[in-house]
């Protein structure tokens, strides 16, 4: 999955040269950062250089009393053995180039890059901004809708739900008693009934507001689509067909078979995802080279 990096301050422009640097000069306990309810800490593996992307492992973590369970036939379940300076751990590896992209490997409950953001600014004091990059012609496909007749989001998983709370998304679209120690999935649509008057859409502040995630689209659902009348695209009987966008398809990312670590376990060969970071990089080159910030999607609903 590609995104892009900015300076997150006027005062000094992100170097990310220097922020491995002094990643890598921290002491061990100095790794492990504690912020609000999330624990976060980054394994720098290459520096880089001005040419070759610096590469780290960005690790979303769990405390000792939070650690999974096993469990065995005839034994029931208990809290997995580790010892307590241990954490549980869910691992992305990420690649930042001097030319302003960013990738990394997604998969559920990835860390997404706003855990990098808030850890290189509280270790490092280096301030940077990640956005997400969508294929060129999302634009297009928005810009040919009529309006937006609805916008559907889904929410899987657990970490998806704290952040999505934590960007107020629940409070503003969600029922009041949604709770996801009881109900782990939900999906909301916010739109005018598929038999409503055709040219009535779905109030373009509410749709903007949702556009506007989009922007940190992978961190905050398992699904976004909208759906709305296409100005070109006409039924049999000719009148308007109804299209639905799945906007995190539309992310500039490929799909790839990963090895695991020699080590076994749910964890990748660190070298290799590395290298198939830089080959993805390398084969969709014309395709970054137009891909169009999220925040661009705002207003074209």
């Amino acid at each position: 999955m590609f995104s892009g990096w900015q300076d997150g301050s006027e005062r000094a422009a992100f170097d990310r040269l220097e922020a491995a640097r002094r990643l890598q000069a921290l002491d061990p306990d100095e790794l492990v950062l504690v912020h609000g309810d999330q624990i976060t800490a980054v394994d720098v593996d290459d520096v880089g250089t001005a040419t070759r992307p610096t590469s780290l492992q960005l690790l979303a973590l769990r405390d000792y009393d939070n650690r999974p369970v096993d469990w065995g036939p005839g034994a029931g379940a208990g809290p997995i053995n580790m010892l307590r300076e241990r954490y549980p751990a869910d691992i992305t590896h990420v690649a930042l180039w001097g030319d302003n992209v960013v990738a990394q490997d997604v998969y559920p409950n990835a860390p997404g890059l706003s855990r990098l953001s808030i850890y290189l600014r509280e270790r490092t004091d280096q301030r940077v901004r990640f956005t997400a990059l969508y294929d060129p012609t999302v634009l297009d496909q928005l810009d040919d809708l009529e309006g937006v007749r609805a916008v559907t989001y889904g929410i899987h998983s657990h970490e998806k739900v704290e952040t999505a709370r934590q960007a107020g998304l629940l409070e503003a679209y969600a029922p009041p008693r949604f709770n996801p120690s009881t109900t782990p999935s939900l999906t909301v649509t916010l739109g005018i009934s598929r038999n409503g008057p055709r040219d009535q859409f779905l109030d373009p502040d509410v749709s903007d507001e949702i556009l506007g995630m989009a922007e940190r689209a992978e961190q905050l659902f398992d699904a976004l689509r909208v759906r709305g009348r296409s100005r070109t695209l006409k039924t049999p009987s000719g009148k308007p067909k109804t299209v639905e966008l799945n906007l995190l398809s539309q992310r500039v990312q490929v799909q790839a078979e990963l090895p695991r670590a020699p080590e076994g376990g749910n964890l990748a060969a660190r070298p290799q995802v590395y290298g198939a970071l830089r080959d993805a990089k390398r084969d969709l080159a014309d395709v970054l080279q137009g891909a169009v910030d999220a925040a661009l999607l705002v207003g074209h609903s």
